[in-house]
This record gives structure tokens, sequence and C-alpha cells, in this order.
């Protein structure tokens, strides 16, 4: 087997490792990935931090506007679908439109100084695939309502602009973990077990 060989066969495996990883990283710790490990999460973040004179941290149709990567997710696996029964033909030919991606890209730079992750909220279709792990994640975000004030700093704290006492393993949260870290009742416990029961 040659150098060329060993390359290509390396190449054919780690699409389906790494895909199997993330599956296994989603049922065992839901959303984790986004919060965790995301480079463009990350990213997003630091340009967040921008000094700008306008901030948003929610807006009317924010809600409205996060169905977008459900959507863009289900049309991707419809698409795939048909194209894998030969109803949807399958094509590797270049666009010969123009290429957009340096006026999305600075759109969403802009978009990312004001809003908090805008990609994530709105357009990424990995994070919608992944959110659907929170309910059945093993790691799970439990709500001591003992302890809890509603003082709002997880909600301040918020990178993905959620209410975490509220919906408790809700699917846009990305398992950051800055919530429990400002929580001064130290109301919200994260752990194995939990089930998605609220401590009363």
């Amino acid at each position: 087997m040659n150098m060329n060989t060993e390359i290509v066969s390396v190449g054919s495996i780690l699409p389906p490792a790494f895909l199997g990883l993330t599956i296994i990283s989603v049922v065992i710790f839901g959303r984790i990935f986004c919060g965790m490990v995301c480079p463009l999460g990350l990213l997003q973040s630091l340009i967040h931090k921008i000094p700008f004179p306008i901030k948003i941290k929610t807006f009317k149709a924010d809600k409205y506007f996060r169905l977008i990567k459900y959507i863009g997710l289900a049309v991707m696996i419809v698409s795939g679908i048909l194209s894998a029964v030969g109803i949807l033909p399958a094509t590797n030919e270049e666009s010969s439109r123009p290429s957009y991606g340096v006026i999305i890209g600075a759109i969403l730079f802009l978009a990312a100084v004001i809003i908090q992750r805008p990609f994530c909220k709105y357009f990424c279709v990995v994070g919608a695939a992944m959110s659907l792990g929170n309910k059945i994640s093993l790691y799970k975000y439990r709500i001591d309502r003992g302890l809890c004030i509603e003082c709002n700093k997880c909600t301040k704290a918020c990178k993905m602009d959620i209410i975490p006492y509220g919906k408790q393993n809700e699917s846009e949260c990305i398992r950051c973990g800055l919530c429990k870290k400002v929580c001064p009742r130290k109301a919200i416990v994260t752990g194995f077990g939990l089930g998605n029961k609220q401590n009363k």
C-alpha cells in the first residue's frame, strides 16, 4: 500500500468517525459542542465584544428567526432523502452564479457585533440537529425552585439569550455553563441522572 492509498483510506474513515463521535457526544451531553468546542461560536462571542453603540439582546421577531435553522435542517434532510432515492437529481457541478460569500460574511460579522451569536441562533443547521439532544441527553440541567429567586443574572449572562430558569434543558441552550457560574444561589444543578424534573 503506497502513501496516497493510505491517505485516501484515512480520509474515508475520518468523516464517519467524526459523525459517530458527534452523535455519541450529543446523546451524552446534548448541545455541549456548541457551547464548549465550536470555533465559530467562540469567534462570534469575541466579535460581540467589539464596542458598538447598538447592542441587541432580543427583538419581537427573534423566536421566528430562530426557526430558520430548523427549516434549513428539514430541507437538507428531505433533499438528501430525495437525492438518495433518485427523485431529486444530485449535482456536483459548480454554480456559474457569482459568489456572495464575502457579502454574507460581512453581514454576519456586523450582526455578531450587535447580536450575541446570530449564526448560532438563526442559521446553524448543525446546531439545530444537536439541539434535539438536549431533551434526550444523559447530562441534564435542573433548576432548584427552592433556591432560585429569579434575579435574572443567568438570563443576562446567557449567550443564546434564553431564560435558563424558565424552560430547563431548552433546545436553544448550548450547555456553556455560564448560567450556573453566575447564579448567586447555586440554584442551577447539572449532572447525570437528574431527569427533566424540577426541584420544588
